[in-house]
């Protein structure tokens, strides 16, 4: 009986920690960008990281942002600022998939 007892709590801690791991992994999933300011690459011309004092969801994704100033900038129009490939896929590769044709990114 203290064999299965003792089993169970170490299978129970085992699950929590995976099933914690990939609360996270889902968590870091939606933040768009790794954390870094898409409105810097156009206005700092440099990589920054965003501030999580500084955050806006858009589009079902967290952009962070180094300044207020960036994040207004976003809000405004958010479509100039935004990745061109989001998804990883170049336009091109989009055409070729939506024809019916696999392509590997």
């Amino acid at each position: 009986m203290r064999l299965l007892r003792d089993s169970l709590k170490i299978l129970s801690l085992i699950a929590a920690i995976f099933l914690g791991s990939g609360v996270l992994a889902l968590a870091e999933q939606r933040l768009a960008l790794k954390g870094y300011d898409p409105v810097a690459y156009f206005t700092e011309k440099r990589a920054m990281l965003g501030d999580a004092q500084h955050q806006y969801n858009w589009d079902g994704s967290t952009y962070r942002f180094a300044s207020t100033k960036h994040l207004e900038l976003f809000k405004a129009d958010p479509d100039r600022y935004l990745p061109q490939y989001i998804t990883g896929w170049c336009t091109m590769a989009g055409f070729i998939y939506s024809e019916g044709h696999k392509v590997l990114p």
